[in-house]
């Protein structure tokens, strides 16, 4: 789960999220993000994830801003990327 940043920090370069993954051998690895407001007053937040070793992808937009999830390790990515919200 990912919270907005502070005011003023929410560009895709200020905001990193990693995820690693405790074994990344298997070939159906997801990783799921969950976007939730913060206490912010910017109109949009934008993060980088990275999820090195994991196949898919979910990401839960359960805010009230507008979003770009830049996707820092997509060659990884093989499976599916699913967004909600």
């Amino acid at each position: 789960t990912v919270l907005h940043s502070t005011t003023g920090n929410g560009d895709v370069t200020q905001t990193t999220l990693n995820a690693n993954l405790k074994s990344s051998s298997g070939t159906s690895d997801t990783v799921a993000v969950t976007l939730l407001d913060g206490v912010n007053t910017d109109n949009k937040f934008n993060l980088t994830l990275n999820a090195s070793g994991a196949e898919n992808l979910t990401i839960n937009n359960n805010d009230s801003e507008s979003n770009i999830v830049e996707l820092g390790t997509n060659s990884s990515h093989t499976g599916t990327i699913t967004v909600k919200g």
